[in-house]
């Protein structure tokens, strides 16, 4: 996986990715919240952008997030389930029209 990571990061042309490249489930939010610290560590040199989702918190900032793009989403099941079954929005906040993928 680190290396199809490094391959897009070096062939990536433009500023946002619309789908992440990797989607990491985890069990709990504290393990999600440890994976993204050390993932980070790991990644500071390109420009993967990564975040973790974990629920307790506001939905409304994960959705902003997913809106503005990642490479590496990180979180616990229930989370992502119920992130994967929101509907996509552009980053104006209109429904986005059909696209292959919810992120």
């Amino acid at each position: 996986m680190a290396e199809n990571l490094l391959a897009a990061d070096a062939a990536r042309t433009g500023n946002q990715r619309t789908n992440p490249l990797a989607l990491v489930i985890v069990p709990t939010r504290e393990l999600a919240v440890q994976v993204r610290d050390e993932l980070s560590w790991l990644l500071r040199d390109t420009k993967l952008r990564l975040a973790s989702f974990t629920g307790g918190t506001p939905v409304t900032g994960d959705l902003r997030t997913l809106q503005k793009g990642l490479d590496v989403a990180i979180g616990p099941p229930a989370r992502t389930a119920d992130l994967w079954k929101r509907p996509r929005r552009e980053p104006s906040g209109n429904a986005a029209p059909d696209r292959p993928s919810r992120w």
